[in-house]
């Protein structure tokens, strides 16, 4: 069986689930990234930094551009995400399985403002492919109601989520290891509106009314991490919310 993932570019969330494909089928295994890796997910995570044999980068040649659609063509089975739809149009119309993959559509919700648009983009992307084999993998309890709004992908929607490395861990040694009346907390992510980093202080907050002793890290940075900062500040707290920005790991995922 050949198995084609086609995506803007690999993210560390995907390597996993990559590492895990390869080891299935080896070469049947193929990523095409449409698009270099941003600087800002580069400086992020070292590791797309590295060359990965199943990678096809398609945007760096004709060559590969036309390799990347022989591939979306000829594949078994395909899993799409933000991707342009060109890549499976026709083998849609030969009737091939193909998957496509998203978080919520409409994070914001509709309005009279946005609905038009949301209406015809629906239509594009979505709509106009549902008389053919294709599926949708919801990375987001909210994803199969966004789409059922168009009445798009009744009864062929599924669980879909990102694919950490699994470490298992000692129960005993972890609860060893909680000793002591502090409450700890670690958050970690990228410091954006949606993300709602906020809610950490409202945490913090409530924790202080109570009196519970409390250490709390937040690891990430993003467009809020100034004003997340400043409203913690603000908020004049008795114990401190430590800021540690991005940390960088050595691990590296081995195919």
């Amino acid at each position: 069986m050949t198995v084609t993932f086609i995506s803007n570019y690999l993210s560390p969330h995907q390597l996993p689930f990559c590492e895990a494909m390869v080891a299935l089928i080896g070469k049947n295994y193929n990523f095409i990234a449409t698009t270099p890796t941003n600087s800002e997910r580069l400086s992020m995570y070292p590791e797309l930094n590295e060359i990965y044999p199943f990678v096809i980068m398609s945007y760096k040649s004709n060559e590969m551009m036309q390799k990347a659609k022989e591939l979306a063509n000829k594949s078994d089975v395909v899993i799409i995400g933000s991707a342009p739809d060109s890549f499976i149009e026709e083998r849609l119309k030969k009737g091939k399985l193909t998957f496509k993959y998203s978080e919520r559509l409409y994070k914001k919700g509709l309005s009279l403002k946005n609905f038009p648009r949301a209406f015809i983009s629906s239509y594009i992307h979505h709509g106009r492919f549902q008389r053919y084999p294709i599926y949708m993998l919801c990375a987001s309890a909210f994803t199969t109601y966004d789409l059922f709004i168009f009445g798009n992908y009744k009864g062929r929607t599924f669980k879909w989520g990102y694919f950490p490395e699994y470490k298992e861990y000692d129960i005993d040694d972890l609860l060893r290891k909680k000793n002591g009346q502090t409450v700890k907390i670690l958050w970690v992510g990228r410091f954006l509106r949606w993300k709602h980093p906020e809610l950490v202080l409202d945490v913090a907050k409530r924790l202080e009314n109570e009196n519970y002793q409390y250490n709390i890290q937040m690891i990430g940075d993003g467009e809020e991490f100034d004003r997340i900062k400043n409203m913690a500040f603000g908020l004049n707290l008795k114990q401190t919310i430590d800021f540690l920005g991005i940390l960088r790991t050595n691990m590296k995922l081995k195919i």
